[in-house]
């Protein structure tokens, strides 16, 4: 009779020899092995570039192997995304996306892809979707507001960027909150709303005074030059010449008699 340690150790060996016979050529493993190598790599979230460039690597050999399962185009649209090779991304999100795909931080990953291929209609498209499906999606919120603005549509971003100042809760806004308050004056700006452009950024510096820059004041001088209120205008104007004396529209307003001449 074989001694049971001894019979252990033998189906321990044959296991052994299974899998290295099926795995010796790994590019004939099954195209499950890939995908759970590639899945449990890319699931740990590791900064390390050489584990996401090999889950890359093996997450293809997966599609490729067997394109019908929508898990390896999801992972595959993760891989390539997260490897920053974003034509990629964009033709794997997609076929996920066709397949019936739904995962958000795909969607997120997507919007953010075409933002890096500069196809800024079809992420303000992408992240409209976002905010649809999840009004408190305050990053999705910032990220389209600030697309509208890039865009110049100024009218466009102002409800988005509201929300998303609206907020004080979410550290992600928190750290562009300046950016965004002056991007918000400058689109308030921009569609006549000179009040509110003052409203908005003259009590925000006041209780920021870290947060005084040439955009804002600025800003803030044109829109009381247009509405007339010169001294204001020249009062801002000077602010902007005490950081950057070489502010070329400062200094011409300020070398006149008045900056609504």
């Amino acid at each position: 009779m074989i001694n049971k340690k001894v019979l252990k150790l033998l189906i321990i060996f044959c296991l052994l020899q299974n899998t290295a016979l099926v795995y010796a050529d790994e590019n004939q493993a099954h195209p499950n092995y890939w995908f759970e190598q590639a899945k449990f790599l890319l699931d740990t979230n590791s900064p390390d570039t050489n584990s996401i460039s090999k889950a890359y690597k093996m997450i293809k050999k997966a599609v490729a192997s067997n394109p019908s399962r929508i898990e390896h185009w999801e992972y595959a649209a993760l891989a390539s995304y997260r490897c920053r090779d974003f034509e990629a991304a964009l033709k794997y999100h997609e076929k996920y996306f066709k397949m019936g795909g739904e995962n958000l931080q795909a969607k997120q990953n997507y919007a953010n892809t075409l933002i890096k291929m500069e196809k800024y209609q079809k992420a303000i498209d992408a992240y409209s979707s976002l905010v649809k499906s999840n009004a408190n999606d305050y990053k999705s919120h910032c990220l389209l507001g600030m697309l509208y603005n890039f865009t110049h549509q100024d009218e466009k971003a102002i409800p988005h960027l509201e929300i998303v100042l609206a907020d004080s809760s979410d550290e992600t806004i928190n750290k562009k909150r300046k950016t965004l308050t002056i991007s918000l004056g400058w689109s308030y700006l921009t569609i006549n709303e000179f009040k509110k452009t003052i409203d908005l950024l003259e009590p925000y510096i006041e209780f920021n005074p870290q947060h005084k820059n040439i955009d804002a004041l600025w800003i803030i001088a044109m829109a009381y030059k247009a509405l007339d209120e010169c001294e204001k205008a020249h009062e801002y104007c000077g602010k902007v010449l005490d950081i950057e004396p070489r502010h070329k529209p400062c200094k011409e307003w300020f070398t006149r008699r008045s900056p609504c001449g």
